[in-house]
This record gives structure tokens, sequence and C-alpha cells, in this order.
């Protein structure tokens, strides 16, 4: 298993290497972020955010960690390698076709070259890379690389990396390493939670990670379809929403329902008392509602929000202490530190 690791770690840190340019960097170090990891940032952080890694190992950099998405070493969810001085802190991070993670820009495996140009400019360099193309921008000393699959011309694995792995140093506005300072420092991040069971985040029986033809099985075409591009909405009559996010096909990343009918698997809909979900998992966390786009027009609305690992229920509640929409969606880190700080 370790000799795969490290075969498997040599042919991503070969993918990243590439030769030094003088070409000035289109984009900032501080877009090479993917899900939330960042360089420069301590390892400890990361496995506060992800859990404990799938599988562990070496490279020409440190430590590697392994977050596997469906069990096997080619098709993961992340990979990061810590610095040279095994100090913990990130200097390689990517993700492949088996994550859900995104550059900061919004940009993750299944987008387009016009996708990734649309967000980042012409990139420092387009080339051919063990049968797949790379894209490369550079950011100081660092770099930025997607690669793409030549038969779907989509990406199928991205990272940030050194530019020149033999000479190479953390960026002066993110966490350096010292002798005075942790190895291991307080995640800002805090560890998941399991405030509701994963099997209560269904709407209708749609959750995250179906695809949109499974969605189509069951409830046709949409009334509308609203094209971002990287993400589609399926609008059926502004009173059920599921967007979507490309990731070989689109795949369900939110669910929301905005009328009575549609339910969780314990019955909540809209128009339920809120008090019906109170006495099952007692009361949400109360955080500030916007009332932007469709749920403009429930403002005045209380947002109560539920988690659970990398997911949160949302439900929006009236005056009346009535539901008047529900979401399952993607966990929101801010809201989740927000809440746990309260």
């Amino acid at each position: 298993m370790m000799n795969i690791r490290k075969l498997f770690m040599s042919a991503i840190v070969t993918a990243m290497m590439l030769v030094t340019t003088t070409c000035f960097a289109q984009i900032s170090v501080s877009e090479l972020n993917i899900g939330g990891v960042y360089i420069g940032q301590p390892v400890s952080e990361v496995i506060d955010r992800f859990g404990e890694p799938s599988s562990k190992g070496t490279s020409n950099t440190g430590e590697a960690y392994f977050w596997l998405a469906r069990g096997s070493i080619s098709d993961y969810r992340l990979i990061v390698q810590s610095s040279s001085d095994r100090s913990g802190y990130v200097v390689v991070a990517s993700s492949g076709v088996g994550g859900d993670l995104l550059t900061k820009a919004g940009i993750g495996a299944g987008a387009s070259l016009a996708a990734i140009k649309a967000k980042y400019g012409e990139p420092d360099e387009i080339s051919g890379h063990k049968g797949m193309r790379q894209v490369k921008y550079l950011a100081g000393d660092f770099q930025l690389s997607f690669y793409l699959d030549p038969n779907t011309e989509t990406v199928r694995t991205f990272g940030f990396s050194p530019d020149d792995f033999n000479n190479y140093s953390l960026p002066k506005t993110q966490k350096q390493p010292s002798q005075s300072q942790p190895t291991k420092p307080i995640g800002t991040i805090p560890k998941s939670v399991q405030e509701m069971p994963e099997s209560e985040f269904y709407i209708g029986g749609i959750t995250m990670g179906q695809s949109f033809d499974y969605v189509e099985q069951i409830y046709g075409k949409p009334s509308k379809i609203e094209d971002e591009g990287f993400f589609q909405t399926y609008n059926y009559n502004d009173r059920f929403l599921i967007k979507g996010k490309l990731n070989n096909g689109y795949k369900v990343c939110s669910v929301a329902i905005y009328e009575k009918g549609l339910a969780t698997p314990s019955g909540f809909t809209g128009e339920t008392p809120y008090e019906a979900v109170t006495k099952k998992y007692g009361a949400g966390h109360e955080m500030k509602f916007k009332g932007a786009g469709i749920e403009a027009k429930l403002k005045g609305c209380k947002d109560f929000t539920y988690f659970c690992n990398n997911k949160q229920m949302v439900f929006l509640v009236d005056k009346k202490n009535i539901i008047k929409a529900i979401r399952v969606e993607e966990r929101d880190d801010q809201k989740f530190i927000e809440a746990k700080r309260k």
C-alpha cells in the first residue's frame, strides 16, 4: 500500500512541477485556496475541518495526507502535503474527480477551460502533460494548475504547489513556521457535529450528491433551468429549487422547498409549526436572515439552522412560528463558526 501511495504522490508531484518562468503572476497568492485549504495553513486546521485523513504517507515536501472520496486512491477528494521541515504547514493541496471542493474563485472538477479563463484570465502556460491538458497560473513562487481530460475537455484534477520545489518559502502574508510557534495551533474551524441525523437531510427524497438525471426521473423537467456554467438550478415554479454543481454531470448541492407538500423524512414541510422540529431535535441556531433572491418575499422570517458534518438544514420561520421554507445545503463554515460562538 505504501508503494502505491508513493507512486501516486510521485505522479501528483510530477504533474505539478513545472519549469520556472519569468512571466509575471496573473493571480495573487490568496487565490491558492482549495475548499478553504490555503498555502501556509497549519495541517492541524485541515484535519479539524475534514476529519482524520483516509491515509498518510511521505513526499518530497514532508508529510502527505489523503482524503479519499470513494475509497480509491485515484478518486480522491483532497491531498495535502506539509512543508519540508515537517512543521505542519500546507505547501501543496489538490483535488480530483471524486471531490466536491472548489478554488476560491469557484472552479472545480468538471469545469471547462472557458470557465477557468472567465475567472482567472489568460493562463501563463497551456501544455500537454501525461495525456492531459495542463493550464497553469503563476502566483509569486507558487502556481495553480488545472489538468483537463482530453476526452471531455473538463478539469479532472487541480491543485496548487511551489513552482520550484527545490527553492521555495511560505508567503510572508501567511503563517510562518518558527521555533516559538506551536506546530499544531488551535483550529479556527470547529470540528464536525451532528445535530440531526444525516438521514434527515432529504427533501422530497432529494439530497446532496444525487445526479440531475435522477432528479428528472422523479420530478420530470423543471419549469425553468438557471444556468451559471459550473452551477445549474432546476426551478420548479419557484416552489421547489434544486441546485447542482458540475462534477461528471451536475450533482445536487442544495435543495429547497417553499410550499406545503414535499417534506423531510420526519414530515417537516412548509406551513408546519416549527415546534414540530424543536420537539424532535431541539432549537436550532438562530442566525441572521438576509432574504435575498427568491427568499426576498420571506423577509421578517427567522433563520434556524442545524448542522450535520459538512451539511446544514435551514428552517425559515415566520412571526407565527410557522415554517415557510426549508433548505438542505453544503455547510457554510462562517455561519458554522458564528453559531458555535453564540
